[in-house]
Order: structure tokens, then C-alpha cells, then sequence
């Protein structure tokens, strides 16, 4: 799956929003910092049969926070994983976790070799 570099979407959402380029990189680490988060939230409410209402819910949240930043890749996903949720499908929302899960990751990654430079 080609993503967006998080450069890229960090322009955008300081375009959009009208942040100046030091509050739209502050608002893309708290976006990161809380998707990994709800990630491994999601992960651990997998275990449990009973938690998909949960999952849906931390789903629609993480799908709302990547439109809001511009995140759409995530967005996609997490729009994906909602509707998993919705029909209480297990083993395929574990797939679409790991697929978020994996982007968000790169973005991370992304955004540290970005704080190294900048240092």
C-alpha cells in the first residue's frame, strides 16, 4: 500500500487548518501518539468476544482524527475496520488492525528520522 509521506500530510493540514508548520507537526505527534494508543487498545479488546461495540466505537474515533489530519490512508482503513466491527468480524478486523497498525508505524518512524534531523 503506497502512502502519503507524513511530510506531505503535515503541509496539508498546516495549509488547511491554517496552523503554522510547528503546530501542525505538534498536532501530527499528538494524532500519532493516540492512534497507537487505540491501536493496542484494539488489540488487547480482541481478545475479549463481547468488546466489538468498543472496537467500533475506538474505530469511528481513529477514523475521524486521521480525516482531521489529513491521515486519509488511515482514515480508509479505519472506515474499513468500523464496518468489521459493526458485523462482529474477528479474524478480518485483526487484519485491518495490523494494516493500520502498519502505517501508522511507518509514520512514526517517519516523523522520528524528521525529529533527528531537526536536532
Amino acid at each position: 500500500m503506497k502512502t502519503k509521506k507524513l511530510k506531505e500530510i503535515v503541509k496539508n493540514l498546516s495549509n488547511d487548518a491554517g496552523f503554522d508548520e510547528e503546530t501542525a507537526w505538534f498536532v501530527m505527534d499528538m494524532y500519532l501518539t493516540q492512534s497507537q494508543e487505540i491501536i493496542e487498545e484494539v488489540k488487547d479488546l480482541l481478545l475479549e468476544d463481547v468488546a466489538f461495540f468498543k472496537i467500533e466505537r475506538l474505530m469511528h474515533q481513529l477514523k475521524g482524527t486521521s480525516g482531521n489530519v489529513r491521515a486519509v490512508i488511515v482514515m480508509d482503513l479505519a472506515i474499513e475496520a468500523e464496518q468489521l466491527a459493526k458485523m462482529h468480524k474477528k479474524e478480518p478486523l485483526k487484519l485491518q488492525l495490523e494494516a493500520i497498525s502498519s502505517v501508522v508505524e511507518d509514520y512514526v518512524k517517519e516523523r522520528d528520522i524528521i525529529l533527528q534531523d531537526i536536532e
